[in-house]
């Protein structure tokens, strides 16, 4: 055995400094394999911020595309009164129903489905309401009154159609003098309907549909340039200087005509109540409820013997303004008869509105408002 050793001891040597080597050569190959290589160009203080882009394959890009279009057109395609996702702007002029408020007109019918309504006072204390329609439709809409030219002016806010069945005689002057597009029952007749269930003249009705064929009918349904409001879709945040004001009660002359709005939190909006109740839609028998309430303080003064008014809603005045149960004392603005009705923060900030039904309450300057 010694022999064979000293034989071939060369050999032995050889072969084991060849398994030393094959050793050596795996475990440099191995650890380099396992070490992280930075790609070209990027050095390792840069390899962390290139982790989370965004895929940029073309189906990437353009997943991320067709996402930034649909969410800018959800952004952009919001009615401009209230605010409501639409697929597409309506091809029609706004419409702005006269509906009488008194106890014997209640309950209203279609109300709740306006995008904006406004209410004040007629002769003998009691309101009157004006609902605006630009995406909303309602298939029954009353009972309709008379116009005034108060209300005559602030439906030129949303350049809409003003619907009536009469007027004063103030009302008669104003529409020929300024050349106002309006539809009055009484020379038309079409497209309006009495009931029995309600004695005259609380028992006039149309629809938006009826209403809109007759504006086209008369040429005076077209595209327009609708101003709306001011909308913010997140809630404000709720901070000190803030007022939380979860009622808020509205003293017209009339213990009947007294009006109050409760903010219910889980709802987000405003119940409205009239005369101490409910105040339901005679459509759904439902409570209505608002997102928004403005009051708007107006000089107000008596011009006849029967009661009749007149309120100063161009030029400007204070104002109060609720949405997600906070009291903003605020400014109103119209400049013209064709100019909107602007309302800002006592400090000239825009005060935008939260999506959803708007109630313009106008008030003689004076009255009487708790919150």
């Amino acid at each position: 055995m010694k022999n064979w050793f000293r034989r071939n001891a060369l050999y032995v040597i050889l072969f084991a400094v060849a398994i030393f080597a094959g050793f050596g050569t795996y475990y440099y190959i191995s650890s380099t394999l396992e070490e992280q290589v930075p790609p070209v160009g990027i050095n390792q203080d840069e390899e962390e911020k290139i982790t989370d882009v965004t895929d940029g394959s073309p189906a990437g890009s353009e997943e991320k595309e067709k996402k930034e279009t649909e969410e800018a057109e959800v952004s952009t395609l919001r009615c401009p009164i209230d605010g409501a996702v639409l697929e597409e702007l309506p091809q029609h002029r706004p419409l702005a129903v006269m509906i009488g408020n008194s106890v014997d007109a209640r309950p209203v019918v279609g109300v709740s489905e306006a995008d904006l309504v406004y209410e004040a006072l007629v002769e003998g204390g009691i309101t009157r309401l004006m609902a605006v329609y630009y995406h909303g439709e309602a298939g029954k809409i009353g009972s309709i009154r008379s116009a005034r030219p108060y209300f005559v002016t602030l439906a030129q806010d949303t350049g809409a159609v003003y619907v009536h069945v009469g007027q004063s005689p103030q009302a008669e002057a104003f529409f020929k003098k300024y050349n106002i597009d309006h539809l009055n029952e009484i020379p038309i007749t079409e497209g309006f309907w009495r009931t029995k269930d309600r004695v005259p003249p609380h028992n006039l009705f149309s629809s938006t549909d009826n209403l809109h064929r007759l504006a086209e009918k008369f040429d005076m349904d077209w595209t327009v340039q609708v101003a709306g409001l001011p909308l913010e879709t997140e809630k404000p945040v709720i901070t000190d200087d803030l007022r939380q004001s979860p009622e808020i009660i509205i003293y017209y002359p009339q213990q009947y005509s007294q009006v109050k709005y409760v903010y219910r939190k889980d709802t987000g909006d405003y119940l409205r109540y009239m005369g101490g109740k409910p105040y339901i839609d005679g459509s759904t028998n439902l409570q209505i409820r608002a997102k928004n309430i403005v009051v708007q303080y107006v000089d107000t003064k008596v011009i006849d013997g029967e009661g009749r008014l007149s309120m100063k809603v161009i030029g400007s005045g204070d104002a109060l303004v609720f949405r997600d149960g906070i009291a903003y004392e605020a400014r109103w603005e119209k400049t013209g008869l064709h100019e909107p009705t602007k309302f800002t923060t006592v400090n000239g900030e825009e005060i935008k509105f939260a999506p959803g039904q708007t109630w313009i309450q106008l008030v003689p300057t004076g009255t009487r408002v708790d919150y």
